[in-house]
């Protein structure tokens, strides 16, 4: 169950981070609208926050060897 919801969340932070190379401000409403929704939705939100924050990672890594290859 945690696998799923690890891969289901992780592009989510992909998507963050993308939107924010895009336009900065759509993207931090995204993701703040995404942490918002997680932490009131109910359950145990911190697993899904936990595999947003890992998508929102990799993609900041893969952008920060992309922008320092150019």
């Amino acid at each position: 169950m945690k696998v799923n919801r690890t891969v289901l969340h992780a592009p989510i932070g992909l998507v963050t981070v993308a939107l924010i190379y895009a336009n900065t401000g759509l993207g931090v409403l995204f993701g703040a609208g995404f942490i918002a929704y997680e932490i009131t939705q109910g359950g145990d939100p911190h697993l899904d926050i936990k595999s947003f924050l890992w998508g929102v990672g990799i993609a900041g890594v893969v952008w920060l060897i992309l922008s320092e290859a150019v």
